[in-house]
């Protein structure tokens, strides 16, 4: 077994030999964000069952399978994988709530609304973008429509909103501590 070579003493440790002990957090929740994200937009825009004219069955589908596969897979691994040496509550959305409380829930589906707002805006931009330089889209390519979205561009630019949340969030902790000096 593998030691951490300290001063005075040497302890052990068991997940020296795990090659995934030596990715950073932020890596490990990202890419599960990621698939999360692939995942629930998969299962709820591209399935047949739930098509519908407007495209709000879609939504609630995708908003209720985010919510709770955040609630209670994200949130969870990022509180399972807290430690000393490598703390992980920064990367949950509204920091540390009691896991037990509706409140967590509440703020699950909070994080959800704002980032999937972000993400569908993200897209708007990203697809008018590539319509006025004539690039075709991935979406384009896979499914046909060049306005819409396949489940790897979604997770991605899920990914790069949960960023944007994270770094507001972090921004705001910031400025009430100077206020409170």
């Amino acid at each position: 077994m593998k030691t951490n070579k300290n001063d005075d003493q040497q302890t052990p440790n068991p997940y020296g030999i795990d090659k995934f002990s030596n990715i950073k957090p932020g890596i490990k929740i990202g890419f599960l964000k990621f698939w999360l994200a692939g995942a629930s937009y998969l299962l709820s825009y591209m399935t047949p069952q739930l098509l519908s004219q407007d495209g709000s069955t879609e939504l609630l589908a995708l908003f209720i399978i985010m919510s709770l596969l955040t609630e209670y897979l994200v949130n969870s691994v990022i509180v399972w994988m807290n430690n000393d040496k490598q703390p992980t509550y920064k990367y949950l959305p509204l920091g540390y709530i009691n896991r037990k409380s509706i409140w967590s829930l509440f703020a699950s589906m909070l994080y959800v609304i704002v980032t999937l707002a972000i993400t569908f805006f993200e897209a708007f931009l990203l697809n008018s973008l590539f319509s006025a330089l004539k690039i075709p889209t991935l979406a384009g390519l896979l499914v046909g429509d060049s306005n819409s979205m396949e489940p790897i561009t979604f997770g991605l630019l899920f990914v790069l909103a949960d960023y944007i949340w994270l770094v507001a969030k972090r921004l705001i902790l910031k400025i009430k501590k100077k206020e409170k000096k």
